[in-house]
C-alpha cells in the first residue's frame, strides 16, 4: 500500500511538472497573413529605412519591396491585447516574436490575421554553446602575432595600399563581447567612435560588454589594432555589436534573434554582417535539424541570411565546427547553407584543411564552404583582460578574418555589388579551378582578386570621377580614367614615394587628353608609391603598389 502511495505521489508530481511546463511562458514566432492597410509605403522608404540603407539598395539597383515594410502595428496591438508580450517584430518574415503560454497562444491563433506560429523555446537548460578557451597569454616580443593569418589573405598588402575598412560599416552578431571596452587592442574603436551601436537581443538592453567572451575574439580578428601583437583585417571600419546568442542554451529563439538583428543591421545601412554562430541541434530535440534542412531555404536563420543578402548586404558566415561530428556527417551548420552568402571554412597556418571545419555539399548539391581562412591557432585578444592575447581555433575565427578582408576589398572596389565581391574572392582562391566541399574555392587573396579586376576598366561613379587602375602595378601602363566633367581639362600628375618624396612630375595639355591616359611605370622601384592627380579644382591622391 505504501509503495502504491509513493507511485501515485510521483505520478502526481510528474503531472504537475508537465502542467507547469505547459503553463509557463514560452517564445513563439507568430506569422501574419499580410501587410494590408500599412501606414508605410515603399514609395516613402525614408520612413522605415535609414538614408544609408536606401543608398545601399540604390547603388546596387535593388528595389524596395513589401518585404521591407514594417509589420502592421494594428496586428501587433491586437496580439498584445491578448496578454502576450511582443518582444520583436520581423519585417522580412511578417511576424512577431511573442512570449506567452499555450492557452493565450491558442487565442492568438484565432485572430483572423494570424497565419501560424512556430515554437522557439522550452525551458532554460544551462548548456554552454562555446567551450572555454585557454587564456594563457602569448609573449609579444615578435612583431605580428597575427602575421600569418593576415599574410595568408594578402591583407598586409591591402593595408599598405590604405584599404583598412574606412567608410564601411559592419554588424557582428554573436554571444557577447566580454570586456572589449577595457582591452588595449580596441582603444581606437572608442577613441575614434568606431562603435556605432550595441544591442543585446537576448536580454533586451544595450549592454554587451559583460556577456560571453566569444564575440570579443571574433571582433579582434576584424577590428583589433595593437601593433606587434594582433591587428585585424578591417580595423578602420565602424561596427555595430549585436548579441543574439545565449551561450547557456540552444533554442530556435536564438535563430529568430539573429533574424531580427539582421533586419536592424539592414535598416541602419550596414554593409557587411559577420556571423560566427551555427546551429544543428537544440536542447529540445524536436527542433533538431536533419541534412535535408540544409537546402538554403528551410530554417529561419538561413532564410534571414539570404533576405539580408537580397538587401545588398554582404553576409559572411562560419561554416561550423562539425567536421569531426560523425553523427551529423561532418556537414555544415546553419546559416552556412545559404545560397547568397559567403561561407567560410578553416585551414591551419600552413593552409591545409583542418578536420573540425564543417563540409558541404548542401542538401541541394551546392559546394560549400565558399572559401577558407586560417581557423587553427588564430591569434586573438584574451577577453576579460586589458592587455593579454591568446590563440583559439574554429571557423568562428576564420569567418571574421575573411569578413574583414571582404570589407576592405569592397572599400577598394566600391562599384561592385555584394554578389560580385563574393565572386571576386572565390575566383582569387587557391582552389578556384577545382572547388570542393572541404575548402571550397580555397584561400582568397586581396592581391589576386584585385589583379583579376584590373583586367576590366573601372566604372566611374559620376562625371566628376578620377580613377587610376590597376592599383597593383607590374610593368603594364598605369591607366587614368576620368569622368566627363574633366574632358578637355589639363592634368598635372605627380608620382611620389610613400614618404612623400617626389619621383616625377608631368603636365598633360588639354588638347592631348582624351578619357584615358597611360602612365609608364617600368622605371619605378618595387613598393608603395602615390600618384597625385590635379584636374581643374579636383585633386586626388592614389596609393599604389609596384610589384
Amino acid at each position: 500500500m505504501e509503495k502504491n502511495k509513493k507511485i501515485t505521489l510521483l505520478f502526481l508530481a510528474l503531472m504537475a511538472n508537465v502542467a507547469a511546463t505547459l503553463a509557463a511562458p514560452r517564445k513563439f514566432f507568430v506569422y501574419f497573413t499580410d501587410k494590408n492597410n500599412s501606414p508605410y509605403s515603399i514609395l516613402q522608404p525614408q520612413n522605415f529605412l535609414s538614408e544609408r540603407a536606401i543608398a545601399r539598395r540604390t547603388n546596387q539597383n535593388i528595389a524596395i519591396t513589401t518585404r521591407d515594410l514594417p509589420v502592421n502595428s494594428s496586428y501587433v496591438s491586437q496580439v498584445q491585447a491578448t496578454g502576450a508580450t511582443v518582444l520583436y517584430t520581423s519585417r522580412w518574415f511578417n511576424a512577431a516574436i511573442v512570449e506567452t503560454d499555450s492557452s493565450v497562444l491558442n487565442t492568438i491563433l484565432q485572430l483572423p490575421f494570424v497565419a501560424k506560429s512556430e515554437r522557439l523555446t522550452l525551458r532554460h537548460s544551462g548548456k554552454n554553446l562555446f567551450p572555454e578557451r585557454n587564456l594563457t597569454a602569448i609573449k609579444t616580443e615578435n612583431y605580428g602575432l597575427s602575421q600569418n593569418q593576415i599574410q595568408m589573405l594578402g591583407a598586409d598588402t591591402m593595408h599598405a595600399l590604405g584599404y583598412r575598412g574606412e567608410g564601411m560599416q559592419v554588424a557582428i552578431l554573436d554571444a557577447g563581447f566580454l570586456g572589449i571596452n577595457q582591452h588595449e587592442s580596441f582603444t581606437h574603436l572608442f577613441t575614434n567612435q568606431q562603435i556605432l551601436g550595441t544591442y543585446d537581443f537576448v536580454a533586451r538592453d544595450s549592454s554587451v560588454y559583460e556577456d560571453h567572451w566569444h564575440g570579443a575574439g571574433v571582433l579582434s580578428c576584424m577590428a583589433s589594432y595593437a601593433p606587434s601583437k594582433v591587428i585585424g583585417t578591417a580595423f578602420k571600419a565602424k561596427y555595430y555589436l549585436f548579441r543574439t546568442e545565449n551561450a547557456a542554451t540552444e533554442y530556435e529563439i536564438e535563430c529568430a534573434n539573429w533574424a531580427i538583428a539582421a533586419e536592424k543591421a539592414d535598416s541602419l545601412g550596414v554593409d557587411v554582417i559577420n556571423s560566427s554562430l551555427g546551429y544543428t541541434s537544440f536542447d529540445d530535440a524536436s527542433m533538431n535539424l536533419t541534412y535535408n534542412d540544409l537546402d538554403g531555404n528551410k530554417t529561419i536563420i538561413t532564410r534571414a541570411a539570404d533576405y539580408a543578402a537580397a538587401t545588398g548586404m554582404l553576409v559572411v558566415s562560419s561554416a561550423g565546427n562539425e567536421g569531426n561530428n560523425t553523427a551529423w556527417g561532418g556537414f555544415l551548420s546553419v546559416p552556412a547553407d545559404g545560397d547568397s552568402i559567403l561561407t567560410v571554412g578553416a585551414v591551419n597556418s600552413a593552409g591545409n584543411y583542418v578536420s573540425f571545419s564543417s563540409r558541404g555539399p548542401t542538401a541541394d548539391g551546392r559546394i560549400k564552404p565558399d572559401v577558407v581562412a586560417q581557423g587553427s591557432a588564430v591569434a586573438l585578444v584574451a577577453a576579460g583582460t586589458t592587455n593579454q592575447y591568446t590563440t583559439s581555433s574554429g571557423t568562428s575565427f576564420s569567418s571574421p578574418l575573411m569578413a574583414g578582408l571582404a570589407t576592405s576589398f569592397w572599400q577598394a572596389n566600391p562599384t561592385l555589388n555584394n554578389y560580385q565581391v563574393i565572386e571576386a574572392l572565390r575566383n582569387s582562391g587557391t582552389n578556384h579551378l577545382t572547388p570542393n566541399n572541404q575548402i571550397g574555392y580555397g584561400i582568397p587573396s586581396f592581391v589576386r582578386a584585385h589583379q583579376l579586376l584590373s583586367n576590366t576598366p573601372p566604372k566611374l561613379d559620376n562625371q566628376n570621377s578620377l580613377v587610376i587602375a590597376p592599383t597593383l602595378v607590374g610593368n603594364q601602363p598605369l591607366m587614368l580614367y576620368v569622368g566627363t566633367k574633366h574632358l578637355g581639362s589639363e592634368a598635372n600628375i605627380t608620382l611620389l614615394e610613400d614618404t612623400g618624396k617626389i619621383i616625377d612630375k608631368m603636365h598633360i595639355a588639354a588638347a592631348d587628353f582624351k578619357n584615358t591616359l597611360a602612365l609608364k611605370t617600368q622605371n619605378l622601384s618595387k613598393g608603395i608609391f602615390m600618384v597625385r592627380v590635379e584636374m581643374g579644382s579636383t585633386v586626388q591622391v592614389f596609393r599604389l603598389l609596384k610589384q
